[in-house]
């Protein structure tokens, strides 16, 4: 089975700077990547890459298998590839549901898992009770349930997720590795950037650490299981 999406040996650049160097990162249907590292380690710019937003200019983007290195994020988006980034990007004005709603109305693919509103509700509670409040009210995991219930609506096929628990409360990030593990088994892949292994430790199928712009190490759930001492040991280094 083809990867959903992949970076293939992947040179990344900011102007003459370089940020990735042979990055290759691979998601399947309904599995969890995570890539973990230190801020500034590459983790972020590889999701920038992957949606588009930044050219390869080495190596390739992949899409089903096929080259999609000369894609821009609107077309990457419509091949079923939503972006949550790390600042969530809430429409401050519009109600809970507005923001919802809206997202229902760029709905992208038919053949990958179909969401609906009343299972955004289910998913997260808490924006059912908060449905009616404008996005600047909303706390920080709040907008988060908000970000990421937006993506859903547009039925990916996969999800970049940009350090969604950073800053949050322990109780708000377990029901965010809850709503995760619920989108994984939905068949929705997840690209998930963290700078430690406290959440993908619970909801990663595969692990990648970033470290400089190179993965210094990969591997399975076992892999990183058996290893896990040593690997947060390296985070520390």
């Amino acid at each position: 089975m083809n990867p959903v999406i992949a970076l293939d040996g992947a040179d990344v650049f900011y102007g003459s700077t370089q940020a990735l160097y042979g990055v290759s990162i691979a998601v399947r249907p309904g599995e969890t990547v995570a890539l973990v590292g230190r801020n500034g380690a590459g983790k972020s710019t590889a999701l920038r890459a992957l949606m588009g937003l930044l050219p390869c200019r080495r190596g390739r983007r992949l899409i089903d298998g096929m080259d999609g290195s000369l894609l821009g994020p609107e077309a990457v988006n419509r091949l079923g590839v939503a972006y949550v980034p790390e600042d969530r990007q809430v429409f401050s004005n519009l109600t809970v549901e507005e923001n919802l709603r809206i997202a229902s109305f760029v709905r992208r693919r038919c053949d990958a898992p179909q969401w609906r509103l009343d299972e955004i509700w289910e998913l997260f509670p808490r924006l059912f009770e908060r449905r009616s409040a404008r996005g600047q009210t909303l706390s920080g995991g709040e907008q988060q349930m908000l970000a990421l219930g937006r993506a859903l609506l547009c039925n990916p096929r996969v999800i970049l997720l940009d350090e969604p628990t950073e800053g949050l409360a322990p109780l708000v990030v377990g029901s965010l590795v809850t709503a995760m593990k619920k989108i994984a088994d939905s068949g929705v892949a997840t690209i998930l950037v963290e700078q430690n292994f406290v959440v993908p430790g619970h909801v990663a199928n595969r692990f990648l650490i970033v470290d400089n712009g190179v993965v210094k190490w990969g591997g399975d759930r076992v892999s990183f299981l058996a290893q896990r001492e040593k690997l947060e040991n390296l985070l520390s280094v």
